[in-house]
Formats: C-alpha cells, structure tokens, sequence
C-alpha cells in the first residue's frame, strides 16, 4: 500500500489536476447540454421528492406501509433514484469526450503537454464530479432545509431528514459512485468509437445494476447495494453510518473503479507511450475489486449455509413429543447492551406423559455459553448444546414440575431467529424486496443505545 501511493503520488500532480479541473468546469458550465441536464435532473429530484411527501401526507394513516415512505427517511427511499439519476447526469456529460477532444483541435495541444494519462483522465473526471457533487449536495440541502422550516412552522407538507441518513449518503455514497460509473464511462469512450454505443451501454448498465440489487435477496443482496440506505434503513432508534459490508463495498467500488482509469490510459488515442505497466496496475486493482465482492458473496453464502444447518438440525428434532412443558421462568437477566447478556434463570419443567426419545430438546441461541446447569439443585454434566439444541437426559425430568437452573452467558446471534418461519429471506425477491425493507429485518436490536431483544431470536430458552 506505501509502494503504491509514492508510485500515485509520483505519477498524478496536485497542480495539473487542479488545472484540469477548473478547465473542465468552464467547459461544462458553458455547455447547454449542461443546464438542460442538471434542470431535468432537478425537477424529477423535486418530484420524487413531492411524491413521496404527497404520499405519506394523504395514505400513512390508512396503510402503514406508507408511514415508513417517508421524507424524513429519504436517503433509503429515494437514495438510488438520486444517485442513478446523476450517474446518468455524469453519462450525458462525458459520453462524447473523445469526439469534443477531436472537433475542438486540441488533441495535439494535449499531447504535447507533459502530462500522463492518468492524470489527464482524473482531472477531468474530477471536474465533472464536483460539478454534479454541488448540484447533488444543493437538493438534498434543500429537502434538508425544508424539512426543518416546515416542523418549525408546523407545516403538514414535510418532516425533518433523519440527519446519520444524510450524512452516510453524502459521505459514502456520492463519491464512490460518480467515480465508478465516470471511470467505467471514460474506459468505453476510450475503448469504442461509436457515442451511441457508448450511452446505451452505460445506460444498460446503471439501470440493470440498481434494477438487480434491488431485487435481490435482502440476505445476499449487500455485497451489491451501492448506496448506503439500501443496506441500513434510515432509523431513529437506531441511526448508523456505516457497517462493514458497506465499507467494503466502497473499497471494491474504488478498486475498480482505479482498474478502469488506468485501461482508459492504455486505450485513449494519445500520442504517449502506453507500457505494459499501466495494463497490469489496471488488472490488479479491478482483479482485487472482483475478489472482494467475490468474498464478501462467500461469506454471504457461508451464512446462509449456517442457518440451512441449524434448520436441518431441528427439523430432525421437531417431534413435539421430545420437548418438555415448560410452567414458568423466573431469575435475573443482566443486559451489557451492544456486548453480551448474562442469565440466571430458574425454569419450571416437566416431562409430557407420551414423551419418547433419550432426550429432551430445548432450542436456546446457539452463541451462548453455559456455565451451570441443574436440576432441583443436582448438577448435569451429560447435557449436549449444539446447533442451538440444549439436550438434557430424560432421566432428570419427571412428568412432575422440577426446577431447572440454568446459568448462561453470550450474545445472542441474530440469525438463529425464526427457523421455522414459512417464508424466508433467501426465497423472497423481486419488488417484495423492498417492500419487505419497509416492514423491517431486524431480528433483534442490541445496540448501546437501545436495546430490544425479540423471542423469536431465543435468547432464553424455548421448548
């Protein structure tokens, strides 16, 4: 990593990127193309944004579905319009580059300079980023403004923004996805001549990434969601602005995004050398942009594998008469919220008449600990828990109601909750993708600042 950014640092001057930058601006600012683009993009943003609003007003008390689409949760609602309506913005900007370069003349000029490609196509890009960045941040400064005017005024037409929601969309992913879809833009103006294949297939492309994310499984749908608000529903219980799988994300983003920038260096028609070096520093850093989605889908894969098993496990055992009736709980419950929960549990059990089998099962989250275990004050030592299956010997339960202690401790994972359910993540997609987004996917809420633990999660145990 040190090697690489002297190698960046020496390659890419501050001075000729700021130039260049400020030249594309004047260029851009003068196109018509420019106004008319960033007026469209405005007014659609407006009316997005309006709908949204018009919406909540008139329909959240009849379908509750409509009080999560909210204007105080934009970022997650209208998050990927935004960015994908600016992405396209960035495309009708620079589509044509290479032919503007040849009408104006000045592909000779640009040659004789002492600049390298890589500078040459960073600079330029940064132009048009910060140009679409400003006119991006104005609206949502704007639906920012107007949520805080209209809950000062009192005005039905608007809410406050959930203010982390904002930010992670700002910060994490405005830049990383105009740098993308540029550099992917300016490697295919640099590999094909032809502007209208060029537009139709970035077009292609940004519609069938954002449409195929969004109907993806919520469960294996992350390595993919480009835009925060589609991983972290904006919440005010719970506001977060990042997680790990979005920071990878954009450092995969980032990688690519780099790949493609230095096989635009290698294509673009210029009259320099084009060394084997900038190809293979192009195949490195989109090759390691593929691994890193690749394994974040491994682990994605991994997961799921895991709650495959732990299914399996008690559909082997769910034979009503291998579990015990349980009369009552009662005992302390410690909450290190964010860490771990500590139980010291007093559970009153039997054994049913009609029990059969060696054992009796109790499904328990399978992140825990457990240090004591007893039965009327006798300890056991030939219980078995794995799996999220704590199995005691029949033996120690009579079909009258003993006491059972159980002392546990440990962080309940939240993907243990409701195996049995009928309908499951990795079966759901399509546009009830988001709807189910909207209704929510948290198991269970075990924050530092609050915390909500659900039954369906098991995190004591259940029979």
């Amino acid at each position: 990593m040190t090697r690489f950014i002297q190698g960046f640092k020496a390659n890419v001057k501050p001075s000729i990127l700021w130039a260049l930058l400020l030249n594309e601006l004047r260029v851009y600012t003068r196109l018509s193309r420019t106004k008319f683009t960033l007026g469209l993009i405005f007014l659609i943003c407006v009316f997005y944004f309006v709908l949204v609003t018009l919406w909540h007003m008139k329909l959240s008390g009849v379908a509750p579905m409509y009080g999560v689409i909210s204007p105080r949760y934009f970022p997650s609602v209208l998050g990927d319009s935004f960015l994908s309506l600016f992405c396209v913005g960035i495309l009708l900007l620079i589509f044509d580059m290479r032919v503007r370069d040849e009408n104006a003349r000045i592909r000779e000029v640009i040659d004789a300079k002492p600049i390298r490609s890589l500078e040459f196509f960073i600079g330029r890009l940064l132009g048009v980023f910060l140009l679409m960045a400003l006119s991006l941040i104005v609206i949502v400064t704007l639906a920012v403004g107007w949520g805080i005017v209209s809950e000062f005024f009192s005005i039905p037409f608007g809410e406050p923004i959930e203010p982390w929601s904002v930010a992670s969309f700002l910060i994490l992913d405005l830049f990383p996805n105009f740098f993308f879809w540029g550099s992917f833009i300016l490697l295919l103006v640099s590999a094909i001549r032809s502007r209208l294949l060029v537009l139709l297939l970035t077009l292609f492309c940004i519609c069938g990434l954002y449409w195929v994310s969004s109907r993806l499984p919520l469960n294996s749908s992350a390595p993919l969601q480009t835009v925060t608000g589609s991983v972290i529903f904006s919440s005010d219980l719970i506001p977060q602005f990042f997680t790990l799988e979005i920071v990878l994300n954009r450092i995969a983003l980032i990688s690519l995004s780099f790949g493609f920038l230095y096989w635009s260096s290698v294509l673009y028609p210029r009259n320099v050398a084009s060394t084997k070096v900038q190809s293979r520093k192009g195949v490195y850093f989109f090759t390691g942009g593929i691994v890193l989605i690749l394994c974040m889908f491994g682990g994605q894969v991994i997961e799921h594998l895991q709650i495959v098993h732990w299914r399996s496990v008690h559909n082997t055992h769910s034979d009503p008469k291998t579990f015990p009736n349980i009369d009552r709980i009662e005992g302390r419950v410690d909450i290190y919220p964010a860490r771990n929960l500590k139980l010291d549990l007093d559970v009153l059990v039997s054994m049913p008449s009609d029990s059969v089998g060696e054992f009796l099962f109790f499904s328990f989250n399978p992140s825990y600990r457990i240090q004591k275990l007893a039965i009327a004050g006798e300890a056991i030592k030939d219980f078995k828990f794995k799996n999220g299956l704590l199995a005691i010997p029949r033996g120690y339960i009579s079909t009258q109601p003993v006491r059972l202690q159980l002392q546990a401790i440990g962080r309940p994972t939240p993907k243990f909750a409701y195996l049995d359910s009928v309908k499951r993540l990795s079966k759901i997609f399509g546009p009830e993708v988001r709807q189910l987004r909207y209704l929510g996917t948290e198991n269970y809420i075990f924050r530092p600042e609050y915390v909500a633990l659900m039954p369906g999660v098991k995190w004591y145990p259940v029979a």
